[in-house]
Parts: C-alpha cells; structure tokens; sequence
C-alpha cells in the first residue's frame, strides 16, 4: 500500500528543482538577496508557512497563485518566495510558471509587469532559457525567475488592483484570491520595516 506523500514535501521538492535557475536571475531590479498547477479562477493553489531545510537552502513563505484572464487551454501561475534568511541574506523571488499549448520563449529582459492600482511595475530576469519542456500531454510549459525587492512585495500586497504583463502580449489579473495570497506572503515572509535587514527597501 503506497503512503501518501505530505503536499508540503511535494511543494518543497519542486521548489528545489527550481532552485537553480532562480538563483542566476537577473539581479539588477535591486532584489534583497517559483510548474503548473490545478487552481483556477485567482485563488491561491498552494500556500506553504514557515521553514524548510533542503540541502542547506531555507526556503520560507511559499504563495503560488493561479492568474485570472488566461485565454482557453492556458494556466499561469505567480508564485511569491523567500530564500535564505537573516544570517546569510535573504532573496525574494517572482517566479511565473506557465502551460499552454505553445511557448511563450520568456526573453531576457523586462517581460515581466505589473500595474499596481495604476502604477507600473517592471521586472527584469534571464528568461526560460534552459526551463522550457513539453509535458505528458503534449504542452508547453516553461518558468521564469524575476527578483522582486520587499517594498515592491508589500506594494502588491497593498493593492486593490493588479493586472499582469507577460512578454508583452499576455494580459492577466489578480483574482480575490490571489490577492489574499501575496498579503499572506508578506505578513508571513517580510521583515517588519526598520527590523533588520533591508525590510524598508
């Protein structure tokens, strides 16, 4: 009789495989140094507390929250993480997963937006590169890592409104429960401004 896999585990598992493409994103969005999944219509499909050793990474806070908007056959999710921790320095990271039924090719450079109750908010990584595969059913799925800073975190955690941008072309929103997700995210994962590390960046 098989045993039933904890979902922390399997979300932590997949965190690690993702790992080592996030850690080379594209750093210049001045960060503090994310697959598809089944959820739909913004609400939040896996909502992970508190700390996990794998390998000697700590990995904390994890919020992965499918976007509402996408055309027929497609899913993408927005997944909010913190990596490290105070002693050796702590990353968050906006990593998209998407899956449809052709490839996005996520470029370097800027192919990732969100306009935050108006305001426009860039980010900037290297691309899907190398994080491109077709799945058992014969679809695209490819993921792209983003660094995002704290302030920029709580900003979006703040928002009323959020519309998302993907290589320009893909238009997407934040449902209810995506919203609810990232607030989680940042109660949980960011340091309290003026505590310590660069929590008021």
């Amino acid at each position: 009789m098989s045993k039933k896999i904890p979902l922390a585990v399997v979300a932590a598992a997949f965190l690690l495989a993702l790992w080592a493409g996030c850690a080379t994103s594209d750093r210049s969005s001045g960060p503090d140094k994310a697959g598809g999944g089944s959820a739909a219509g913004g609400k939040a499909g896996v909502d992970m507390a508190g700390r996990d050793e794998l390998e000697g990474l700590t990995v904390q806070g994890f919020s992965w929250n499918a976007l509402d908007g996408a055309p027929a056959g497609v899913k993408v999710h927005l997944t909010a993480l913190q990596m490290g921790d105070a002693r050796i320095g702590r990353r968050f990271v906006l990593m998209v997963a998407y899956v449809g039924p052709d490839f996005l090719f996520l470029q370097p450079g800027e192919t990732l937006v969100l306009v935050v109750d108006g305001e426009r908010l860039p980010f900037r990584g290297l691309g899907s590169r190398n994080r491109r595969e077709i799945t058992a059913k014969d679809l695209a799925r490819e993921t792209a890592c983003y660094d995002v800073t704290p302030a920029q975190l709580r900003r979006i955690a703040a928002a009323q409104d959020v519309e998302v941008l993907l290589q320009k072309t893909l238009r997407l929103r934040f449902g209810p429960g995506t919203l609810a997700g990232f607030r989680d995210f940042a109660r949980r994962a960011l340091p309290r401004p003026g505590k310590g590390g660069d929590g008021g960046k």
